[in-house]
């Protein structure tokens, strides 16, 4: 019952982060369609998107291999791949959590002071 509470909960995030992508995206794309430029805000809601989903798929990635246990570390281990993928992408700068307060002042109509969004 612990490892079909875990897939429950992986399932959640996936969907939710998944959710999110497709509504963020769609509503930046009709801006564009539409000839628009997208706002600080707009380009802050893509840059959350961002974040939200890397470590939503960080997370599930994680109770997969807390499922999975130490077979996870062989490199026979599909997921052993996957989880060193998703190191690599949690190194990466859009990924930190520090990026929160530069989306949150740039939803705030602050100057966010990062000149990736």
């Amino acid at each position: 019952s612990s490892v079909q509470g875990q897939i429950a909960e992986a399932e959640g995030i996936l969907g939710a982060a998944r959710s999110y992508c497709f509504d963020v995206i769609g509503a930046l794309w009709q801006e564009l369609c539409a000839g628009r430029p997208l706002s600080l805000e707009q380009r802050a809601r893509l840059a959350l998107m961002i974040l939200h989903t890397s470590r939503s798929a960080d997370r599930v990635v994680s109770v997969a291999c807390e499922i999975a246990g130490s077979s996870a570390l062989y490199r026979e281990s599909p997921l052993e791949r996957v989880r060193r993928d998703m190191l690599a992408v949690a190194s990466h700068v859009v990924h930190q959590p520090r990026t929160y307060t530069s989306i949150g002042k740039a939803l705030l109509d602050l100057d966010p002071g990062y000149t990736f969004f």
